[in-house]
């Protein structure tokens, strides 16, 4: 990271970066806030230089309000926007072995709850037996985490009560320790998942995208997105009400 943007980063001024300086102090390989207002890369805040790229007929459309840390968030359409979250760089440094995902996310209406569509607003996947995801299937009111690895996948469904406002999801996965845990709002929900797979392949160029399954648009989420972050270890609990907590 230039040594300018360093320095605005963790300036004690800066208290709309206050969120931001949190998430970047636990070391993410990739952190991207969403916050841009224009253009079509999405920054990566992590000091790694991940950037990504808004994509779409009309590309997600950026510059919202943002989860109350002062920043913006793009808005997805629903139809085909996404943000392409791939680069040599993350794949090589990505862990399907033990790792964390955590994101923001809010529908843009209630009825995304019960529309029947499927709605993904994160996925990274190797192949069809090797992905982790985020999104909503077609039952009403639920919203999924999945961890699949060698074609087993570990999943917890939660029944939301169909929430329009900011919702903070995490995922982590530990091969080693053999649990894949799912947390909503900072609290784990779900029991902890064991009997993983393991893990083979790297990261994919079509099928890392945030707002979408992949980059051909499909499964398209419907609301906002903000503060992906993606880690090479399973936060802790402690870790994770954190990321979950806007100061």
């Amino acid at each position: 990271m230039k040594a300018w943007k360093r320095a605005l980063l963790f300036s004690s001024s800066a208290n709309a970066l206050a969120y931001t300086n949190k998430v970047v102090a636990l070391s993410p390989i990739a952190y991207w806030p969403m916050a841009e207002t224009s253009g079509t890369t999405m920054l990566d805040a992590s000091g790694n230089s991940r950037d990504g790229a808004y994509k779409g007929s009309g590309e997600p459309l950026l510059g919202q309000i943002g989860i109350g840390d002062g920043r913006n968030a793009p808005l997805f359409d629903g139809t085909d926007d996404f943000a392409n979250a791939f680069s040599v760089s993350l794949q090589g440094a990505f862990s399907g072995v033990a790792g964390t995902i955590a994101q923001w996310a809010k529908v843009s209406a209630v009825g995304v709850w019960t529309d029947g569509t499927t709605r993904r607003s994160l996925q990274f996947q190797v192949d069809a037996n090797n992905l982790v995801r985020f999104g909503r299937g077609t039952v009403n009111n639920q919203f999924v985490g999945a961890y699949t690895a060698a074609g087993t996948t570990k999943s917890v469904v939660v029944t939301t009560a169909a929430p329009v406002g900011w919702v903070h999801w995490a995922i982590t996965w530990d091969a080693g320790a053999d649990e894949v845990k799912v947390y909503m709002a900072g609290a784990q929900t779900g029991t902890t998942q064991t009997g993983l797979g393991i893990w083979a392949g790297s990261l994919a160029t079509t099928t890392t995208a945030i707002g979408a399954n992949s980059t051909s648009g499909a499964n398209p989420w419907a609301g906002y997105v903000a503060h992906t972050a993606v880690w090479t270890s399973a936060l802790n609990a402690t870790q994770i009400l954190s990321l979950a907590t806007v100061p």
